[in-house]
């Protein structure tokens, strides 16, 4: 585990705060049992695997619930000068994320992408009152690749009449 654990914030059940790289941890007491969660597993030497190489992954937020975008279908082009090609289509889970990264390793490449998400068929499905033609329906997000051997993490933060990301890793 990262850091140490002071004994007043694991008694009241309090997140622990970041680990020295910024993953976060935090701590739950009931019944007697205590589990400890990291999001990511350190293994003995602190570079994972996925470190090595890069990896383009996104997940979806639905704002009107506050909660993961579950069920949100979605697609990847690669976008050059003779057009876009698809590269995959997936369906989020119900953590709102996709099973596996997009790409990975050296499939992920330099270069100009789109993320398709079909947010108004997923607003609908929910049995959220959409008008015809819906405000926000399909959203594409166009990003780029710098440096493929860094983490893309595009995700969305959407609603049936707003949309934003932003670049994580």
């Amino acid at each position: 585990m990262c850091g140490s654990t002071s004994s007043k914030n694991v008694e009241k059940g309090r997140s622990l705060g970041r680990c020295h790289d910024g993953r976060y941890k935090q701590a739950h007491i009931g019944n007697l049992v205590r589990r400890y969660i990291i999001a990511v597993h350190h293994p003995p030497n602190h570079q994972a695997e996925d470190d090595i190489m890069g990896k383009l992954s996104t997940h979806v937020l639905d704002i009107t619930k506050g909660k993961p975008g579950a069920g949100v279908k979605l697609a990847l082009y690669a976008v050059g000068q003779g057009g876009k090609t698809l590269l995959k289509q997936a369906v989020t889970n119900s953590d709102g994320r996709c099973d596996e990264p997009l790409l990975a390793g050296d499939a992920l490449q330099v270069g100009k992408y789109e993320l398709v998400f079909a947010a108004g068929d997923y607003f609908a499905a929910q049995g959220e009152q959409l008008p015809e033609p819906r405000f926000v329906d399909e959203v594409v997000i166009a990003f780029g690749i710098a440096d493929a051997s860094q983490n893309y993490h595009v995700p969305l933060v959407v609603s049936p009449w707003a949309y934003s990301t932003y670049r994580g890793s």
